[in-house]
């Protein structure tokens, strides 16, 4: 798993120079790692059953959620009745 997350965020990397390229690979990453921080590790905080190793992880996912959020272009991606 670690390999696809470091696969990931390397051609992540790349979409922050040409966003639109790569918008596809970007808004997989947002989605999933959206899932994994509602999904996972929201329910293992409420219940108090969050362990502290995976601290790192949870910084290193909400960097590229935000990196994410500010590179998408999504007004371009989801603009509506204008043809390109």
């Amino acid at each position: 798993m670690g390999s696809a997350w470091l696969g990931f965020g390397v051609v992540s990397l790349f979409g922050l120079r040409p966003p639109l390229k790569f918008s596809p690979i970007l808004l997989l990453q947002l989605v999933y790692k959206l899932i994994w921080l509602f999904g996972v590790i929201l329910p293992l905080i409420l219940s108090g059953n969050f362990p502290l190793y995976a601290i790192l992880y949870l910084v290193i996912f909400i960097t590229y959620i935000v990196g994410d959020l500010i590179s998408i272009p999504f007004s371009y991606i989801f603009k509506k009745g204008e043809e390109a």
